[in-house]
């Protein structure tokens, strides 16, 4: 998990650092960078909050958080606000995965103001991303997660075999929970 919650960070920090010169300010000393969760209470998202939050603090940016509390309409008006106050770059981890419609709509009002966007850990289409040129997506495909996630309990379980099977029958009991 940390691994990831890194390689995250420095996909963001790296897409910070391309996306931020392309605004019209100097991105420095305001709240220029706008960050969208989905929603503060998944504790991955909390650890990347506090991970971004200390690398955009330690690169001297300001920023502004918002929590949409796992309400599209909510992040959706939060986005708009942001643009209206003067956002100069948007980050968003959004809420509606199930379709294109969020994506859209949120591409849709970063174009008009002009703003860089970048969706991020959470899958955005393709066709959403290729719509807008100063749009981007930060994450692996779900696919891609769950894979890496197996390898990762394979390479443990083959570490710490017997320690895990409790009951020295020869097989690991398990629950698999299926995400999104």
């Amino acid at each position: 998990m940390k691994k990831r919650i890194l390689t995250l960070l420095a996909a963001l920090t790296l897409l910070l650092a391309g996306v931020l010169p392309l605004c019209s300010c100097s991105c420095r000393g305001e709240t220029d960078v706008h960050v969208f969760y989905y929603t503060y209470s998944d504790p991955y998202i909390s650890s990347v909050r506090a991970a971004l939050d200390s690398k955009l603090s330690g690169a001297s940016l300001s920023y502004q958080d918002y929590d949409a509390n796992g309400n599209q309409t909510t992040q959706t008006e939060q986005i708009r606000t942001a643009i209206t106050k003067g956002a100069r770059a948007l980050l968003v981890n959004v809420v509606n995965t199930g379709s294109d419609d969020a994506a859209k709509e949120i591409v849709a009002l970063a174009k008009e103001a002009n703003v860089p966007l970048l969706f991020f850990n959470r899958e955005v289409s393709d066709e959403v991303i290729q719509s807008y040129d100063r749009c981007a997506f930060v994450g692996t495909k779900a696919e891609e997660a769950g894979i890496l996630q197996g390898e990762m309990i394979g390479e443990y379980l083959l570490e710490n075999y017997e320690k895990l099977d409790l009951n020295g029958d020869g097989v690991i009991s398990y629950i698999l929970f299926k995400g999104e």
